[in-house]
């Protein structure tokens, strides 16, 4: 009787699973990139070219009579819109300069020295990140307002009540809210310049704050970066707009947009026209 012998498969033989694999995952990188710019596309860009589409055009989405104006980009720049969005634009550069000047330093201690409890300090900032921004307004509003607690437990501080109850309490808040930008953006330079130029700065006689001094134009970058994004962020707040400016008679351009749309009838056009706005206006520090 005739067996048929049972012999390990040759190289050529067996079947070629890496190269199927390899062959798969470069068919899905090469689809996968298209597909990330057509999602890029169409939720971001055509939304923002719909939203001026809809400024100079309002009849093509059914929302007045003009084919073509100019009125909505011009009444942007008229009367409480031109102040409210003057106010956001000189509040968010505010707020991003005071974000960098807490954050940065923050970031040094917490990377370059033996700060207690500095273990802490990125899992603090991650939560600021995740409070809503309206959640610290209407605490800081509760605490400093006429009937407030402070007022409560005796402390009678009515230039509190004022320097808070405007734009000195937004800008501070909106400040403390780019703390945590700031430092995600100075901590990642950090690590990515390393500690040998502070090392041989120290072992040259410099002090601690010369061996910062030293790096901070190697830090430009990741210092450009945390400005521009806490100026985005800043212009873009709603939170802070609506509930600690609002009540301080304080209007910005995030709440002049809101009561575009809130008013009867809603004006869409007038509201995309200072969206349009405060979206060029985060290209400043870019």
């Amino acid at each position: 009787m005739v067996r048929q012998l049972d012999r390990p498969l040759t190289a050529a033989a067996r079947p070629a699973r890496p190269a199927l694999l390899a062959g798969l995952t470069a068919w899905a990188g090469r689809l996968a990139r298209p597909l990330f710019w057509l999602l890029l596309v169409f939720t971001i860009l055509v939304p923002c070219a719909a939203s001026l589409v809809l400024t100079i055009s309002p009849r093509l989405f059914g929302q007045g009579t003009q084919w073509f104006t100019l009125s909505y980009l011009r009444g942007a720049f008229t009367g409480a819109t031109a102040i409210a969005i003057t106010d956001s634009l000189w509040v968010s550069a505010a707020a991003a300069v005071l974000g960098v000047a807490i954050g940065l330093p923050i970031a040094w201690l917490a990377g370059r020295t033996t700060l207690p409890g500095r273990r802490f300090v990125a899992g603090g900032m991650w939560l600021v990140l995740l409070l809503p921004s309206w959640l610290p307004a209407l605490g800081w509003q509760r605490l400093v307002q006429a009937d407030g607690v402070m007022y409560r437990l005796g402390f009678d501080l009515p230039l509190v009540t004022h320097a808070i109850m405007g734009p000195f309490g937004v800008v501070l808040l909106l400040g403390l809210r780019s703390v945590p930008f700031s430092f995600l953006a100075v901590t990642a330079g950090l690590a990515g310049l390393g500690q040998e130029f502070e090392d041989a700065a120290r072992v040259h006689g410099a002090s601690r704050i010369g061996a910062l001094r030293l790096i901070l134009p190697m830090l430009a970058p990741a210092i450009w970066s945390a400005l521009a994004i806490g100026f985005a962020e800043s212009i873009s707040d709603f939170g802070v707009a609506a509930t600690l400016a609002y009540n301080s008679n304080f209007s910005l351009a995030t709440y002049q947009l809101y009561q575009a749309i809130d008013n009867f009838p809603p004006s869409f056009p007038a509201a995309s026209a200072m969206g349009c706005l405060l979206v060029a206006a985060v290209a400043i520090p870019l």
